[in-house]
């Protein structure tokens, strides 16, 4: 028997790659027991946006030299990309925490299946407005 369930408008986790989500939790995992878990929560946004930097500019040069170790972290031995990966996740956890009507915004944009079409920026909204606006 075969069955059916329509899900189509759901937003499908199945299309992150299970390698890329290790190696993000496997960097998590690092921190955490370097420095303790959800640490990166209390830490400025700056030194996510340097940390950022850096790996992608270690990034960068792997694929100029093409030498594996080049691709790794020297602290951890995983991909600088999964660094990267965990910084944009720490400013993104930043930006909303500092602005709940952000958090509003991407609920509504997100039932509303804003991001499904080309109405993904709607017009007329100043997206440069302070964040009492968003």
């Amino acid at each position: 028997m075969k069955g059916t369930k329509y899900s189509g408008d759901k937003i499908k986790y199945c299309l992150i790659e299970p390698d890329f989500e290790e190696g993000i939790a496997a960097v998590l995992t690092h921190g955490a027991a370097k420095y303790g878990e959800n640490n990166w929560q209390d830490v400025p946004p700056e030194e996510y946006y340097s940390a950022l930097r850096r790996h992608l500019k270690e990034h960068l040069k792997a694929m100029k030299t093409g030498t594996l170790k080049d691709y790794l972290d020297q602290d951890t031995g995983l991909l600088h990309l999964h660094h990267l990966s965990c910084c944009a996740m720490f400013l993104s956890y930043i930006a909303v925490k500092k602005n709940p009507k952000l958090q509003e915004r991407i609920e509504k944009n997100i039932k509303d299946k804003t991001f499904l079409s080309d109405q993904g920026l709607q017009k007329g909204v100043d997206y440069n407005a302070k964040n009492e606006n968003v």
